[in-house]
């Protein structure tokens, strides 16, 4: 069992850390080139992790649900903690599919020669979208590393 926690946390906390980077260092770096730059880094960011992270978000979830059901199984402190988590990036994901994805399909299909008058203002609402995403991701990380202290 807790092999299964540390591989939970090593992969949900290396999802969280990118998360991170690409809300802090990644999209403001981008945000001070010009315009051209910023919206072609912008669409190929969006495909790649289009097709990275629903992998990763999925792992995370299943990981955090099998260590939660184990640890309420068993009796274990810590259980609610974990079922806090599992609800937390479920709820991420739906905050994603619902907020954040339809966005992101929009900047990956952009023409780079014709960009939309309101490709500024999406991104914008992109990035505020993702700081409450991240918010949630790092609630539930710690929340799910308590749960598993809590059971040791």
């Amino acid at each position: 069992m807790q092999l299964l926690e540390l591989i939970a946390i090593l992969i949900s906390g290396l999802m969280v850390g990118n998360e991170i980077a690409v809300g802090f260092i990644i999209h403001p770096t981008l945000s001070r080139t010009r315009s051209e730059v910023y919206s072609d880094s912008a669409r190929a960011l969006a495909r790649v992790y289009g097709r990275v992270m629903p992998i990763w978000y999925a792992a995370t979830a299943v990981l955090f649900g099998i260590v939660a059901f184990e640890l309420y199984r068993n009796g274990t402190n810590g259980y609610r903690l974990a079922i806090y988590s599992v609800l937390l990036v479920v709820g991420a994901i739906v905050f994603t599919l619902n907020g954040l994805l339809p966005i992101n399909n929009r900047i990956a299909g952009w023409d780079l020669n014709r960009l939309p008058d309101n490709w500024e203002s999406e991104i914008w609402r992109w990035d505020v979208l993702h700081f409450i995403r991240v918010v949630m991701l790092m609630i539930a990380l710690f929340l799910f590393v308590a749960a598993c202290f809590a059971s040791a």
